[in-house]
């Protein structure tokens, strides 16, 4: 074999050991910007991404009372995205975060979604500041991880097959209270407002309630 063919031999050789490893990846496995790297479609990302999801999405929400303010952690949330049509890269959803302690039970949103470019965008409907850009993650077709934009709030989905009855959540918006719930039976620590830097909120100056609500 001559000089120029065994070039030519080795450049087609290199091609298909390329696609070859491209190939083996598992679908919508990772997007990393810093990488450069990109598995798949937002299309195909955007089939595994639909459906229902259970896990910890990081939410929390501060509560004053009395002078002091309490932290509460989500410890499960519910959430379905539904696709604006079959194999729509947009749509929108509902999340219930559900809390096992602290005077609310469960806090429900909906929201618009949307992958572009590989990065998942989230809007929220009632709450500007719940917003954020998900870009750096792991998916497949049953888990979701990774960190919401370039904070260290991380999060952790598992889909699920079965749906739940969406239909009893309605609107934008709702907190569900826990009934019979006191803070004179609960011992966590409690910060002052200087301490959780929550001097800014929704609520009256001195008045008891939600002063933030997020993603940790």
């Amino acid at each position: 074999m001559t000089m120029k063919a065994n070039i030519y031999f080795s450049k087609a050789l290199l091609a298909v050991m390329s696609v070859t490893m491209l190939a083996s990846c598992e679908p919508f496995c990772l997007y990393n910007p810093a990488e450069e790297v990109v598995i798949a479609s937002d299309r195909n990302q955007s089939m595994a991404f639909a459906g229902q999801w259970t896990g910890d999405f990081g939410m929390y929400y501060n509560y004053r009372y009395n002078g002091r303010v309490y932290r509460f952690d989500s410890y499960d949330t519910d959430i379905v995205f539904y696709p604006e049509y079959n194999g729509a890269t947009y749509g929108w959803g509902k999340q219930v975060d559900f809390y096992q302690n602290g005077p609310y039970e469960s806090i429900y949103n909906r929201f618009d979604w949307e992958i572009r470019g590989g990065v998942v965008y989230l809007t929220y409907y009632e709450d500007p500041s719940l917003d954020c850009d998900i870009y750096d993650y792991y998916m497949s077709n049953d888990r979701f991880t990774g960190r919401f934009g370039s904070s260290n709030a991380t999060f952790s989905l598992t889909k699920i097959a079965d749906y739940y009855n969406w239909n009893r959540y309605t609107g934008n918006y709702y907190s569900y209270s826990r009934t019979g719930w006191t803070f004179g039976s609960f011992r966590a620590p409690a910060r002052n407002m200087a301490e959780t830097g929550a001097a800014a909120d929704s609520t009256s100056a001195g008045q008891d309630g939600i002063v933030a609500y997020g993603k940790r």
